[in-house]
């Protein structure tokens, strides 16, 4: 892509540049924010922008060989709030009339880089400027690791000095040094006083002079410059340096010495970008050829003649109880249920209009709109025609923060062509409050969101997180043989699947690890819930296999769900969904709790720690030895999750009917368990279960498993039509892990104790 640069001067913005360079990119401007002559002042009080040193940056186009493009900073920060509304008064305007005359100047620009770091604040607005002017953001340092940034900026000839200090430990004695200079000093003060070692938390800035991809390098002529003392602290004393001279020198050897840096920098970037670990490699492949010769010899499972009876698609249900919602599956058949019309067949477009709509409404009648919603889950009969869907879709729920998404291809009900459920969530409450994480700029870190959806949804001490497939972050594309460092073993060469799913399975746990690491969460301790889907059967085992490494340090492997669907986006072999328990959060809530001194309440937890134990529960062996009926429960927090499994593979074959009954009774087990902390004595252990998700053989009826589900439900809750029931949906898959014929999903929160 041909890029613009957004340069401070700073290290981290010509840093970014040179991995833009590194990554294939070609930069073919500058772009610069300065304070105007008539604010008399070089350091402006902006949330957004440095503006020290602003005196060299005109040398930085000579340096570069490439034009420089300037605009006064003239508005100030006047939206500080966490998602930007466009504002003519704000300084984030001044960005967007800057990069707009850079497009008008050279209209095949594709991309902006920029030295973004840690700051929320300052990369959501960027790329909302980006949005708005068609144009990627490229961060490549986000949620870098401080030190290994300082380190690698260090050793890749990045020469900055600081030219401002404003920070314990740091003071004017410091001002010019050099970040090789400061690096030891800096480490020290990081373990003394957790000052950030990159200067995010404002402790310094600096001033670049040379680095690799100049043509050119700046040399500071310190006698000519001046320290100004901006306040005298005892602690942390700010000051800064004013440049009055410079001089701007040729380098020899540049080309030279340029392909070499590049060259180096891109072997780097390119030593196992999938992350694969050996030991899992090995144990993936073993799992797989173990899965490959069992399946010649598993016989398929087929639904009994006395199971799939009559059926009427019935309406989606809805679940309300403030602050959760949850409606289940809705369908253009479902919808024409629910209005007492027939089905008529339909174009895809005006089925997810249908679909959108009724999802709407039913929000509306909670009082909430589409910004509530925390999770979709969409079901597609043909990904090949996504892309229209997701046209629609962004018409409805695309909007500022939108929620996270999970999507797959599997066999719908009645002809339908999609298939959508949700869940959402009041956020007015304090104890229910959202954070979303929406980060659209390519980075190392995990893949931009490309589509309107969000990374991650947080609803108290609830992460909701979108579901996460093999995309190499920073190329947004799949990996393939070149991307994983000649590090897959030999053994994989028996079916290139197991080296792809290898691959991708690497890449997809370290980014559905690094999303929550990024808000605080740990998926590795604090995983509810987990869904695995996979387009083949025989991946069952490399999956598990892949999956159970992630947890090992924690030791303890979540309740979690391995299925087989049509086809997954961009054709990958993985892909994982998962809630995760927020510790910092569930604190602050058991905290709240505590101080309200309201015994009336419910309790957090069944402990007084916000994590309850894992509760597993089986009965009833099947005839090969294995317990016919499985559920297992992790608590953490005010958040619950069950995975229960029914119906092994067995001779006679199991019902359907029966395997949906024997796994609402083990949820009912185990829920009872996570029930019996909470004050007030709920009237069943279904109480707070807001969502039921059922994966089940395609060789039932989905609507007649649905009604089944239901019908065990409203037994199990002591209550007929009337009960409030959770939302349940049903989704037909190829095949479940285990052999099983149905596994259920229970999503349960006692947020619901917390209304307004």
């Amino acid at each position: 892509m041909k890029v613009v640069a957004l340069i401070s001067g700073g290290k981290d913005s010509c840093f970014n540049m040179m991995h833009c360079v590194a990554n294939g990119h070609q930069v073919v401007a500058l772009a610069n924010l300065r304070p105007p002559e008539s604010a008399g002042t070089d350091e402006l009080d902006s949330f957004m922008f440095q503006t020290v040193g602003h005196d060299v940056i005109s040398c930085y186009a000579e340096c570069m060989g490439v034009p420089l493009f300037r605009q006064d900073l003239a508005r100030g920060s006047v939206d500080t709030s966490a998602t930007y509304t466009p504002n003519a008064a704000d300084e984030v305007e001044d960005l967007f009339v800057l990069l707009r005359a850079v497009k008008e100047a050279i209209p095949d620009v594709d991309a902006v880089s920029t030295g973004a770091i840690l700051s929320n604040y300052q990369r959501a607005r960027i790329e909302h400027v980006c949005a708005r002017l068609g144009l990627q953001s490229l961060a490549f340092l986000w949620q870098g690791k401080q030190e290994t940034l300082l380190g690698q900026m260090i050793s890749h000839g990045v020469e900055a000095v600081l030219v401002k200090v404003a920070a314990v430990g740091l003071g004017e004695v410091h001002l010019g040094k050099t970040l090789a200079q400061m690096q030891a000093h800096l480490m020290r003060l990081n373990e003394r006083y957790g000052i950030n070692v990159c200067g995010e938390g404002g402790e310094y800035e600096t001033l670049t002079l040379d680095c690799p991809i100049f043509r050119k390098r700046i040399r500071m002529q310190v006698i000519e410059s001046e320290t100004r003392m901006h306040s005298y602290d005892d602690m942390a004393p700010v000051a800064f340096l004013k440049i009055t001279k410079l001089a701007v020198e040729d380098k020899s050897g540049w080309e030279e010495t340029m392909a070499a840096w590049t060259a180096r920098m891109r072997e780097e970037i390119g030593e196992n970008p999938c992350g694969i670990d050996q030991d899992v490699a090995r144990a993936m492949a073993q799992a797989f050829i173990r899965d490959a010769a069992a399946a010649k010899l598993r016989v398929d499972q087929k639904a009994d003649e006395t199971d799939g009876g009559p059926a009427e698609t019935s309406p989606p249900n809805v679940y309300w109880r403030a602050p959760l919602f949850a409606i289940s599956a809705v369908t253009a058949s479902g919808v024409s249920a629910a209005k007492g019309e027939p089905h008529a067949d339909a174009t895809l477009e005006s089925e997810t209009r249908a679909v959108a709509e009724y999802i709407v409404s039913a929000l509306a009648e909670c009082g909430l709109s589409p910004r509530h919603i925390t999770q979709m889950h969409v079901h597609v009969a043909d990904m090949a025609q996504f892309g229209a869907l997701n046209k629609t879709y962004q018409e409805f729920f695309g909007h500022v923060n939108p929620p996270t998404r999970v999507t797959v291809q599997t066999a719908l009900p009645d002809g339908c062509k999609v298939q959508m459920d949700c869940f959402a969530a009041r956020d007015d409450a304090e104890l229910a409050r959202r954070d979303t994480l929406h980060v659209q700029g390519i980075s190392y870190w995990a893949p931009a969101n490309i589509g309107p959806y969000s990374q991650a949804v947080v609803l108290g001490d609830h992460v909701y997180l979108a579901g996460q497939i093999g995309l190499v972050p920073h190329t947004m594309k799949m990996p393939d043989a070149a991307s994983d460092g000649g590090l897959v073993p030999s053994m994989h060469e028996a079916d290139p699947r197991i080296a792809q799913i290898t691959r991708e399975a690497s890449v997809s746990l370290r980014s559905l690890s690094a999303v929550p690491e990024s808000l605080r969460a740990s998926l590795a301790e604090a995983c509810i819930v987990g869904v695995c889907y996979v387009p083949s059967a025989d991946l069952f085992g490399a999956a598990r296999a892949a999956w159970a490494a992630r947890f090992e340090d924690s030791g303890l492997v979540p309740p979690t769900t391995f299925v087989a669907v049509q086809r997954l986006p961009r054709d990958a072999l993985v892909e994982w969904e998962a809630l995760v328990g927020h510790a910092g959060e569930a604190h602050r809530i058991l905290q709240a709790h505590a101080d309200s001194g309201d015994g009336a309440t419910r309790v957090i937890t069944t402990s007084g720690d916000v994590q309850a134990d894992v509760a597993r529960i089986t009965g009833g062996d099947g005839a090969d030895g294995r317990p016919a009926a499985e559920a297992r429960m992790h608590a953490f927090g005010s958040f619950v999750g069950v995975v229960a499994h029914a119906g092994r593979a067995t001779a006679p074959p199991v019902r359907v009917g029966d395997a949906v009954a024997q796994a609402v009774r083990s949820v009912d087990a185990v829920l009872a368990r996570w029930e019996a902390g909470a004050c007030g004595s709920p009237q069943t252990p279904w109480d707070l279960v807001f969502a039921v998700r059922v994966f089940h053989l395609a060789c039932a009826p989905g609507i007649w498993v649905r009604a089944q589900v239901l019908a065990a439900l409203r037994g199990a809750c002591g209550g007929g039509e009337a009960a409030r029931l959770p939302a349940v949906t049903a989704i037909a898959v190829d095949a479940i892990g285990d052999d099983s014929l149905v596994s259920i999903v229970a999503y349960g929160s006692n947020l619901e104790a917390f209304r307004v």
